[in-house]
């Protein structure tokens, strides 16, 4: 041991400086705690301090939500006092959205496993019912051995509105770019970076991501031909340190052309180096195109105007002429442009009655007037020219030379004078009637005619001048033409006198609708006569040539008058036009004349012919023919009667023609000719019959049958001929 061999006295004397030691030393323990404490204390004091007067709020919770405690700033910021929020959870002070409760809950989940959160954003409701936006910050802290939640919570409500300000500007921003289709750019010199605005980006039909905003690849969207135009219009400003303004062309990608408006200024440093450029594109392709179509139109207009054939004014407020063009300027001796300047009133003082339609355009009037210049005649025209407000600001204008539009009317006057006298000189009788009846016009034979004076005809109802016997089929007549639109023809006779009149619409307007008709009447009273006189010796002659042949060939007498009324009757029934049935009358009358020419002995021979002598009666037809052919008849009489004897199988004479090819008038002469020759007794043979006729007939031409036939089925000669 080391006290071993020390006496007593030695060892006490140790204990009492050990104690001595002691002492001193545990007084010096006690005052350094003293000191901690104290220094503890201040350092609290100063905590408190900065906790409370920290202008975030700062507040502690327990790991279930509920506050422990808080500085001034978590008071402001919540709206509650301290002593309102400690022991109570953000929950049951109801200070989160029903949005927002879900994300808290994981924030406090995060705290539990000892994880910081934040900065989240929420929207906290204060004890006044307002709302505050805050941004949060949470971080597990250990307290007394006890994990607590630390939470940092920022009022971020003005950064918010200013953000959200912020944003709203740029969309409005970006917008307007949009809507002026200007975007903005900024180009950084000393980095050589391009900023594009999303309008430029639009603008050139690129999205940022897929493009590197080089001054390099700005210029390579550049129209080719203008790309030097740009990068000297670039390097001339920074060279000269003046802004730029020019136009150019892109030419895109997609092969899009478009037309900007580019505007730059450089900004330099306090020795004078550019360091960086900003500046706006414009896209101006509509512009552009309207510019050139408007350049189009003033060519146009210039060209229409100078070309017309008249002259166009533009005349100011004050009477100045601001515009005089046009081809009729030479026809009045005035050069283009010679007036312009000069005042309309004072040009035209010799012509009171003109200005005086042009004071009246001043006031608002569209007027018309004419005017002699020097032997040349102008229509004008003068309408206000109103401006955008309403107002007049002067006066356009239009003059047309009507000189030989003048000379035309005046001719035509003289004509119509002239044509009058004709149509009054005429001994036609003439009168225009609208769908009424009411005379329109008349000459002077149809006032005659009336026993009327011609004036005094005009207006009055046709139908009240006519006899009413006639009245009816005249009315029929005239709604006929103008429902139709065609002319009618008829004739009539009264009290001796023949009229053949036509009923012609008449058009006020080409292609218009049918405002009158127009009756013509002739007296052909003289005509019809001498017609019938006509009709009479050609019947005669007629019937002379028939009686010739019947005193050639006696035992066929009567022969070609009973065909003449089978083939009359057979022609009405088919309801064949008047002419034709004429045409058919005077060939069945004569259709044998060709007759003439064969011996007497072989026509009235009792016995049947033989081959030769029936050849030669085949000849009859053609001598028929060529006795007739140079005679007009205005029917095709020669022809008839070359072919009644034709059949429509081919199997007739003289031409063994068939089928259409035969007159229908020859067939009809041919079917009559059978049926009564087949039902006569001749010198060589009884009467054949009808039935026997009648498949005669049937079998060679295809154009009858028994029913269209029609004849009565008689059995002796005398009944059948009566029959017609």
């Amino acid at each position: 041991m080391k006290n071993k061999g020390k006496t007593k006295a030695e060892l006490l004397k140790e204990l009492e400086v050990l104690r001595e030691e002691r002492g001193k030393g545990v007084f010096k323990d006690i005052a350094k705690s003293i000191q901690v404490e104290k220094e503890l204390r201040d350092s609290e004091e100063r905590l408190k301090i900065l906790f409370d007067y920290a202008p975030d709020a700062y507040y502690i919770n327990d790991l279930k939500g509920n506050f422990i405690d808080g500085n001034k700033a978590a008071e402001r910021l919540m709206g509650y006092k301290k002593e309102e929020l400690v022991g109570k959870s953000f929950l049951k002070l109801n200070l989160l959205t029903l949005a927002d409760i879900p994300r808290a809950a994981k924030l406090i989940v995060k705290n539990l496993r000892g994880q910081p959160t934040g900065p989240d954003e929420f929207v906290l409701k204060r004890k006044d019912k307002s709302k505050v936006t805050v941004e949060i910050s949470t971080y597990p802290v250990k307290i007394k051995q006890k994990t607590l939640v630390l939470g940092i919570a920022r009022d971020i409500t003005e950064r918010k509105r200013v953000e959200d300000a912020l944003r709203e500007s740029e969309a409005r921003f970006n917008e307007a770019q949009r809507i002026a289709q200007i975007g903005n750019w900024e180009l950084d010199l000393i980095a050589n970076t391009l900023y594009w605005s999303d309008e430029v980006y639009r603008m050139f039909n690129l999205e940022p991501q897929q493009f590197e905003a080089t001054y390099e690849a700005f210029l390579d969207n550049i129209h080719p031909d203008d790309r030097a135009f740009v990068n000297k219009s670039y390097t001339d400003s920074l060279k000269n340190k003046i802004p730029y303004n020019i136009v150019h062309r892109l030419l895109l990608k997609d092969g899009t052309l478009k037309f900007v408006n580019e505007r730059c200024e450089t900004f330099y440093d306090g020795a004078g180096k550019a360091v960086r450029s900003v500046g706006t594109v414009q896209d101006i392709t509509e512009r552009k195109k309207a510019e050139e179509e408007l350049g189009e139109s003033e060519e146009k207009f210039r060209t229409l105007v100078t070309n017309t054939e008249g002259i166009v004014y533009m005349i100011a407020k004050d009477g100045t002429i601001l515009l005089s063009e046009g081809r009729g300027l030479s026809e009045i001796g005035v050069k283009p442009g010679q007036n312009v300047g000069k005042s309309v009133f004072e040009i035209y003082k010799d012509y009171p009655d003109l200005l005086d339609k042009i004071r009246k355009a001043f006031k608002g009037e569209t007027v018309t007037t004419e005017v002699n210049i020097g032997g040349v005649y102008l229509r004008n025209w003068y309408t206000p020219h109103i401006n955008n407000k309403g107002e007049i600001i002067g006066l356009l204008g239009l003059s047309v030379n009507i000189t030989e539009q003048k000379q035309a009317v005046q001719k035509l006057r003289e004509s119509e004078s002239k044509a009058r006298a004709i149509i009054n000189a005429s001994l036609i009788a003439i009168v225009l009637l609208n769908k009424k009846g009411i005379i329109l016009d008349s000459n002077e034979e149809m006032a005659r005619r009336f026993r009327m004076i011609r004036n005094g005809m005009i207006g009055k109802c046709i139908w009240d001048l006519l006899p009413e016997s006639v009245t009816k089929h005249r009315k029929e007549q005239g709604d006929y033409v103008f429902k139709t639109g065609k002319s009618f023809h008829g004739e009539d006779e009264r009290q001796g006198i023949w009229n053949e009149y036509f009923i012609e619409p008449v058009r006020f307007e080409k292609g218009g609708r049918i405002e009158a008709v127009v009756v013509e009447a002739l007296d052909v009273t003289e005509r019809k006569q001498s017609q019938h006189k006509l009709q009479k010796t050609m019947d005669a002659t007629i019937d002379t040539m028939s009686k010739i042949i019947e005193a050639k060939d006696p035992y066929t007498s009567g022969h070609q008058y009973r065909v003449c009324q089978l083939a009359v009757s057979l022609a009405q029934e088919m309801k064949l036009p008047k002419d034709k049935i004429e045409g058919i009358r005077i060939a069945s009358l004569i259709h044998d004349i060709g007759k003439i020419g064969l011996p007497t002995e072989i026509l009235s021979k009792p016995t049947k012919l033989t081959d030769i002598e029936f050849s030669l009666i085949k000849n009859h037809s053609q001598i028929g023919y060529d006795i007739l052919k140079s005679i007009d008849f205005s029917y095709p009489v020669a022809q008839i009667v070359l072919q009644h004897h034709e059949r429509t199988d081919g199997s007739g004479y003289p031409n063994k023609i068939k089928g259409d090819e035969i007159l229908l008038e020859a067939k009809i002469i041919g079917v009559a000719d059978v049926v009564e020759a087949m039902s006569s007794h001749r010198p060589y043979r009884p009467a054949l019959g009808i039935d026997k006729a009648l498949e005669e007939i049937i079998q060679y031409n295809h154009l009858f049958s028994r029913s269209t036939l029609r004849i009565p089925e008689h059995p002796d000669h005398r009944s059948f001929s009566s029959s017609f």
